[in-house]
């Protein structure tokens, strides 16, 4: 597991709703191991989050330049994250009402610097409470909850990580946050362009294995099974996988299919390099889902593919395909 170690963290609230608006001026309790359990989750499961985007800032950003005065000036964290904090939140005043705590966390990965910001949208919750009546007697209520912090095992919808050398920036916004046009955190907030994440391209690269299949008259489902196979292999080896490398090993029965492979990625403008990363894999290309027009759905693991004792496709001369599912010891229900 990669090493993380934070330095330090901070948390602002910005609750519109109640109008409270309560800029932190300390930081987090580090020492507290239900704080840096939190923070712990949150910055791990962002930092290596499939949903992430590249992107460089445009040279009039704001929130960039903030970081640049922090840099230059030498004032504290606090400080810092309070006038980014305040600037962010101007915008969050058009999100209908929504409120959120904005955290700010500046950590390492692997020894190299980030400073995190992270808009933390407050959820709603029941909790139960243990008082008393005016006799004395116990009186268990239920309360109410508006600003409860979302879980740490719960993906984050929205947040910006700022790599603090190179003042490059990735980030998330699953919100689909807009002003019209205007995506509110890439083109208001930091001002920056982006790329599309890891798990855009690889899911872009199924839908052009899909279309190839569909031209050459192929079967998709067997295709995208070599495709996610071949990816899960590759792993073990490299970060990144040619397009053409791709044609090769995917189509290696024939070329015409290679050809129209990249001519349709080329349509499609997939890097020439395509991000390879564990969780990537992970979360897209672990299991192959099928359903047949039948009615049946059928989930099996991607490397099954290629093992014929376990699963095979058949193709009959009718047009018809069987699938053979071999050496099963049980068959359970599944809820």
């Amino acid at each position: 597991m990669s090493e993380l170690v934070i330095n330090q963290a901070i948390l602002h609230v910005y609750d519109f709703l109640s109008g409270t608006v309560a800029p932190s001026e300390n930081v987090l309790n580090l020492e507290d191991k239900w704080i840096q359990g939190y923070l712990n989750s949150i910055v791990r499961r962002c930092h290596y989050d499939t949903r992430i985007q590249e992107g460089s800032f445009h040279s009039d950003s704001t929130f960039l330049k903030l970081y640049e005065d922090f840099e230059a000036e030498g004032c504290s964290f606090v400080e810092y994250s309070q006038k980014t904090g305040e600037y962010v939140s101007e915008y969050l005043k058009s999100t209908d009402g929504q409120s959120y705590d904005i955290l700010f966390v500046d950590y390492r990965m692997d020894e190299s610097p980030y400073i995190g910001m992270y808009l933390l949208e407050n959820q709603k919750a029941y909790t139960h409470f243990c008082g008393a009546d005016s006799t004395g007697n116990i009186n268990n209520t239920i309360q109410y909850h508006s600003c409860v912090l979302p879980s740490g095992s719960r993906k984050i919808s929205s947040y910006a990580l700022l790599k603090t050398i190179s003042h490059e920036v990735s980030f998330c916004d699953d919100t689909k946050w807009t002003l019209g046009d205007v995506q509110v955190m890439k083109d208001l907030i930091l001002a920056c362009d982006s790329k599309r994440s890891h798990k855009e391209v690889m899911l872009d690269v199924q839908e052009v294995v899909s279309e190839v299949a569909e031209k050459c008259d192929e079967n998709p489902t067997i295709l995208l099974s070599k495709y996610k196979n071949y990816v899960q292999n590759a792993l073990q080896e490299t970060d990144a996988i040619s397009v053409e490398d791709l044609a090769v090993h995917v189509f290696n029965d024939s070329e015409k299919m290679q050809d129209t492979f990249i001519s349709t990625s080329m349509e499609h403008e997939l890097p020439q390099q395509l991000p390879v990363t564990s969780n990537t894999v992970r979360s897209t290309m672990k299991n192959q889902k099928i359903r047949t027009d039948t009615g049946i759905e059928l989930t099996f693991p991607t490397e099954y593919f290629e093992n014929p004792d376990l699963i095979e496709f058949i193709n009959h001369p009718d047009g018809t395909i069987s699938i053979e599912i071999k050496k099963i010891g049980k068959i359970t229900n599944r809820k």
